[in-house]
């Protein structure tokens, strides 16, 4: 998604005969300047409305200049609905538009990870409720979450470190699978030499299954929208009119 704000220099100093290029310049300027305000806007607009889906907004919410004098405010496709909205209904044929598999039996599937060592504030309550259990699991084990595994020398241990059958709740009413069941732990040597560590859970979707993976529906943000609607209105009644002024 993007949003396209068009401003005609040439028309608006067609007739400034003696300040014509300054007047250019100024409201090239003032266009960049919009276009930013435009950007900052989205960023406000949708920190003040999402929680959990914040980040994933921000990470795919860009804005550049894409040729001389032309900006543009985008918004990538994982994060789509959250601007545009969604219905409720089957999520199964978008889980599975990539990257799936083919069962022997011809059917498509696909493993979907779950990431329990995420930043709270990207979870939802009953995130924050899973994370509590597998906090009072490790704890007895004289682990953390977050804490990195290290072996009798001291170094750091790589691989899946291991699986956890953590009795808990399911995480919905279709859900045939407890939420922590199968509760993985990893630790991984990035490029830049840091240790990352992952707790994860994978369930499989896949497309004979039916009732499952449902999506409740959601309802449009608009935060591009409405912040375009308000550099609209900030160009015409103030940014613009100070640059004409300035060449009367």
């Amino acid at each position: 998604m993007r949003l396209n704000f068009f401003v005609d220099v040439e028309a608006l100093t067609s007739e400034l005969n003696n300040f014509k290029e300054e007047a250019k310049a100024a409201l090239t300027s003032g266009v960049k300047a919009v276009a930013a305000s435009t950007h900052a806007k989205t960023i406000e607009l949708a920190s003040q409305k999402l929680n959990t889906t914040r980040k994933l907004y921000l990470d795919n919410l860009d804005f550049k200049e894409v040729m001389p004098n032309v900006w543009v405010v985008s918004l990538d496709e994982p994060a789509l609905f959250l601007e545009e909205g969604r219905k409720s209904g089957s999520m199964i044929e978008d889980l599975l538009k990539n990257g799936a598999k083919i069962s022997k039996d011809g059917h498509r599937y696909k493993a979907i990870p779950f990431e329990h060592s995420k930043p709270t504030t990207q979870m939802t309550p009953f995130g924050r409720d899973m994370v509590g259990l597998i906090k009072n699991v490790l704890r007895r084990e004289g682990q953390t979450i977050k804490g990195i595994q290290r072996d009798d020398s001291g170094n750091p241990r790589l691989g899946k470190l291991g699986t956890y059958h953590i009795e808990s709740p399911k995480p919905t009413a279709r859900a045939n699978t407890p939420a922590l069941y199968g509760l993985n732990i990893y630790q991984t040597k990035q490029a830049n030499g840091k240790i990352r560590r992952d707790v994860m859970t994978f369930r499989i979707v896949s497309d004979k299954q039916s009732g499952k993976w449902v999506h409740p529906g959601r309802e449009a943000g608009k935060f591009m929208d409405e912040a375009l609607k308000w550099s609209e209105q900030i160009w015409e009644t103030e940014i613009l009119p100070a640059i004409m002024k300035r060449f009367e």
